[in-house]
C-alpha cells in the first residue's frame, strides 16, 4: 500500500474483503499495523526468518509491535529545541547522478529537527542525502553546514563537521 494514494487503498481493501467474502484466502504481507488491523483477521510476524507468533482480530498494537521488536516500543517526547540559524540550508541546489537530476532544491534544517523524506524507491532520497553529504557535487546553488560554505568541498570537510552517511 505504500505506492498507492488513500482513495487507491480503499478500493484494493474493498476488493480483498469481497474476494475473502467469496471464499477465495488472502495472504497480506504489509509493515503497517494500521493496514493489517483494517484488512486482517488473523495476523502473523515474521522476525529474521521465525514466525514469532499469530494474533487474531481485534489487534493489541503492542502485542504485534512486541512480537516484530521483541520488546515494546516506548516513545518519549522529545524536548522542544529553539529554532534559531538552519544547522543545515541548501539554496537553489541542484544535484544528479546521471540519472535523475534533483534541481533547484531549497530546504532548511533548524538544529535537533527530525525530517522526513517521503517517495517511492528510486525518487531522490539517495540522491538528496549523498548530496547534503558531501559525496555528490553540487551543479549549481549553494550548501551551507553550521555557518560554513561546504558547496563542492571535499568529503573530508564533511566529515570534519560531523556528517556521516549510512545507506540503508
Amino acid at each position: 500500500t505504500t505506492g498507492i494514494s488513500a482513495p487507491q487503498k480503499i478500493k484494493l481493501f474493498a476488493t480483498l474483503k469481497q474476494l475473502a467474502a467469496e471464499g477465495k484466502s488472502i495472504i497480506f504481507v504489509s509493515h503497517k499495523l494500521e493496514d493489517v488491523e483494517a484488512l486482517c483477521d488473523r495476523a502473523g510476524v515474521l522476525r529474521q526468518g521465525k514466525l514469532m507468533g499469530i494474533k487474531a482480530a481485534p489487534f493489541v498494537a503492542d502485542e504485534l509491535v512486541e512480537l516484530m521488536f521483541g520488546q515494546v516500543i516506548t516513545l518519549e517526547r522529545r524536548p522542544d529545541v529553539a529554532l534559531g540559524q538552519p544547522l543545515l540550508s541548501l539554496k537553489g541546489v541542484t544535484f544528479t547522478d546521471f540519472q535523475l537530476p534533483m534541481e533547484n532544491v531549497n530546504l532548511d534544517i533548524q538544529a535537533g529537527e527530525v525530517i522526513g523524506l517521503a517517495g517511492l524507491e528510486g525518487s531522490g532520497q539517495r540522491l538528496l542525502m549523498q548530496g547534503c553529504a558531501g559525496l555528490l557535487a553540487t551543479k549549481e546553488g549553494q550548501l551551507i553546514l553550521d555557518g560554513q560554505d561546504l558547496t563542492n568541498a571535499p568529503y573530508r570537510r564533511f566529515l570534519d563537521a560531523g556528517v556521516a552517511f549510512m545507506p540503508a
